[in-house]
């Protein structure tokens, strides 16, 4: 391990003595678990890209019908200055897109 300030060594160095380790079993014990945790997170960003790649087109069909709402609705969303302008046109889109849902038509 490199240390950028001595001081640095000496505090770890204390702090793994007070489990029984010394510096050099403390590398080798995060030697060995770093491939495991490298390779879980390697599954879990797998999974999430199977995950988006589903459920990418029920987003995009939300986002399709709640698009057919009057396009004032979605600059006043984004550029109201006051913020309970900006809420009640968010509500409206969302009120769009849940009747469309209801409606099957994203199904």
């Amino acid at each position: 391990m490199v240390f950028e300030n001595p001081n640095d060594r000496a505090l770890l160095e204390a702090e793994i003595e007070k489990y029984g380790l010394t510096l050099k079993q403390f590398e080798n014990i995060v030697d060995s678990v770093v491939p495991a945790i490298s390779q879980a997170v390697k599954i879990v960003m797998e999974t999430a890209a199977e995950i988006a790649a589903v459920i990418r087109p029920t987003v995009h069909n939300v986002m399709q019908c709640t698009a057919d709402a009057n396009p004032k609705y979605w600059h006043y969303y984004k550029h109201a200055k006051k913020l309970r302008t900006r809420k009640k046109y968010r509500n409206k889109l969302l009120r769009y897109a849940t009747a469309a849902i209801e409606k099957g038509a994203l199904i």
